[in-house]
């Protein structure tokens, strides 16, 4: 277990208008974890994600 406070989080853009994101934790295998920040009237795109998936 880690703990991030939300002071220190640091968000990028996503490439997707209105969604920023904070990567947790990267396997640089297509693995990983972030905490995305949507704006208001923004959207995920419909996507798959082959094998396991993490919500909260």
């Amino acid at each position: 277990m880690f703990v991030i406070r939300p002071e220190e989080m640091s968000f990028v853009e996503s490439g997707i208008d209105g969604i920023s994101q904070c990567t947790l934790w990267d396997n640089n295998t297509g693995g990983g974890a972030s905490v995305v920040r949507l704006s208001a009237n923004a959207y995920f795109p419909s996507h798959s994600h082959p094998g396991w998936e993490q919500a909260r």
